[in-house]
């Protein structure tokens, strides 16, 4: 039995506990920070000399004290996305894509642009592929993508940045997605997509917008379970070389992934 804070209170009928001290074995609690309007849920082990129930362990995991961790923690992030204009955008559509792959493959298919003119002509027309770039920072990645000189429609190109772990934010000319990756299983990825666009956009360029998005996801869908299905095969031994042009963002995740499992 646990409190509402998550304090192991009591184990009806399991048996003498005694000689265990309670405590240990708590849940993990979560913390709640709010950015621009974005919350972020993050499980973090109890803060250091805090007791779960005084004030100054609850401002650390929700309020100001967790808004303010979240920046701290984030601060390229923060700074690189200050001039971009989420309170000035309305909610305009959600969908949700199933994949079946684990969430890595997608991430990793989002980390770089190299498969773009070959896997995504629509994409392709409508962007610089020459003057594509890709940067990593401190706990994001972003990707720097210019409009192509003679493209049907500027609905597409912009800045598109990772944070780690999954979530990425698609920042166009008139408005943006804002993807979550959701692991449902290890073979399994729900991409959430949430669009908001500028209150003066118009309906063409949401329209253009959602559409593109919608064949570039239908594309990336194929890729990753192809992928995905090689991966499962046993046959894939070879990690190959990444490209130091446009595969540093793999790199980037790669190495999370590494540290977080101490590999």
């Amino acid at each position: 039995t646990f409190s509402l804070d998550g304090q192991l209170k009591g184990t009806p009928r399991f048996g003498d506990i005694s000689s265990i001290n309670k405590s240990d074995y708590n849940l993990w609690p979560l913390r709640v920070a709010n950015w621009r309007g974005l919350l972020f849920v993050q499980t973090l082990p109890p803060p250091p000399n805090n007791n779960n129930t005084n004030e100054s362990s609850s401002n650390y995991y929700d309020g100001p004290d967790a808004d303010a961790a979240f920046i701290n923690d984030n601060q390229e992030f923060v700074k690189r996305l200050k001039d971009v204009p989420l309170e000035d955008m309305d909610f305009t559509l959600a969908q949700t894509h199933t994949i079946k792959c684990n969430w890595k493959v997608y991430v990793e298919n989002y980390l770089e642009g190299y498969h773009i003119p070959n896997m995504h002509p629509s994409l392709n027309s409508l962007i610089d592929m020459d003057h594509y770039t890709v940067k990593v920072n401190d706990t994001y990645c972003e990707h720097i993508v210019p409009p192509a000189k003679n493209a049907a429609h500027d609905s597409s190109s912009g800045l598109w940045v990772w944070l780690a772990p999954t979530l990425a934010i698609n920042y166009y000319k008139d408005g943006m997605n804002l993807e979550r990756i959701v692991p449902v299983g290890h073979d399994k990825t729900e991409v959430r997509y949430t669009y908001l666009f500028r209150k003066d956009a118009g309906k063409q360029s949401i329209d253009d917008s959602v559409n593109t998005s919608t064949v570039v996801t239908e594309e990336d869908v194929e890729i990753c379970e192809a992928v995905q299905l090689s991966l499962s095969s046993g046959g894939y031994l070879s990690p190959g070389v990444l490209s130091p042009r446009h595969e540093e963002g793999i790199k980037f995740f790669q190495n999370i992934i590494r540290k977080t499992h101490n590999l």
